[in-house]
């Protein structure tokens, strides 16, 4: 039984291991009109949009929705690839997100 448990937490810990480190930003909006999107500035005063997970490896639409609704806010997160949008710049896929503090 011990073995099984420790090897449980073995395979958890290397799972972790495959993820992206957490990074803090701002949620901003991006763009202008009619072409807004919720976007994150980063410390380093970089900003990229981003864009929903359609399969299931991320945020996906409902939950940056609902990150829109949270503009402003500082937010601890994990950012998939990074792609370039010809017209919003930089853009990626939220893997998690939590908002640091209440609006």
């Amino acid at each position: 039984m011990r073995w099984l448990l420790l090897w449980l937490g073995l395979c958890a810990g290397v799972g972790a291991m495959g993820l992206p480190p957490w990074e803090e930003g701002t949620l901003v909006a991006v763009g202008a009109p009619p072409l807004v999107r919720l976007g994150v500035e980063k410390g380093d005063g970089g900003t990229f949009v981003i864009q929903p997970a359609g399969d299931g490896k991320g945020l996906g639409a409902a939950e940056v929705a609902a990150l829109k609704k949270r503009t402003g806010s500082r937010i601890r997160y994990r950012a998939g690839p990074f792609k370039t949008h010809p017209l919003l710049g930089r853009e990626a896929v939220l893997l998690q997100a939590e908002v640091l503090e209440p609006r």
